[in-house]
Order: C-alpha cells, then sequence, then structure tokens
C-alpha cells in the first residue's frame, strides 16, 4: 500500500492497492481532516490551496506535520488551519494489521474555496 516515495497520498487513493481495511484506514484520514477544515473555514478567510505532508505513528498519533507547498498568498490563518486540521483531528484509529510500521508519512491537498 506504501507510494512510491514511501508517502500515502490521500488525494488519490483509488491508486493505492491495499486490502480493503487499509483503503478504509486511508479514507478515514482524509474524511476526518476533511471535516475539520470544512468546519472551520469561512470565504473571509480567503482562497488558496496547500499540500500537507505528516508522519503517524502506528498509534495514530501526529509525530510531525508541515506543508510541503502553498498557494495561500501568504495567509496565515489558511496555513493555521491546515496545520491545525492534522493535529485537532488526532489521534487517529492505530494502524490497520496490513500497515506493519511504526510510522508512515502522509500526503494531503487542502483546497479552499469560497462558494
Amino acid at each position: 500500500i506504501l507510494a512510491s516515495e514511501g508517502i500515502l497520498d490521500l488525494n488519490s487513493l483509488s491508486a493505492h492497492k491495499g486490502s480493503s481495511d487499509s483503503i478504509n484506514y486511508l479514507k478515514a484520514i482524509r474524511d476526518r481532516i476533511s471535516r475539520f477544515v470544512h468546519r472551520r473555514y469561512n470565504g473571509a478567510m480567503g482562497e488558496g490551496e496547500a499540500l500537507l505532508h505528516f508522519v503517524l505513528g502506528s498509534d495514530g498519533a501526529v509525530r510531525s506535520a508541515s506543508i510541503l507547498r502553498d498557494k495561500l498568498r501568504g495567509n496565515e490563518c489558511l496555513r493555521k488551519l491546515c496545520l491545525d486540521s492534522v493535529y485537532h483531528s488526532s489521534p487517529f484509529r492505530p494502524f490497520p494489521k496490513e500497515l506493519d510500521l511504526d510510522y508512515a508519512a502522509f500526503k494531503i491537498n487542502v483546497s479552499f474555496k469560497r462558494d
């Protein structure tokens, strides 16, 4: 199930090969982060997008999170929301048995657009 760079891309889950348990686990992470962003974002905060990178321990706890690149025009409010979406959505469930790792790296795009 690991991606080519050793980073699991939560944006393209259909490209991953693995059991339904592992795919469902990845979808749950993506959905939890997405729900956090949608609950807290409002159009007055601005628009843009960012590519987040984060590392989870096998227990589901966040070990680190950073923004790899962004098109947020220096908007610190949106940068904070991106990072908060990972930290405040955790802890996630422990890794499924198939994902026999001590930790795993993930990436996800976060987009902000006014309705």
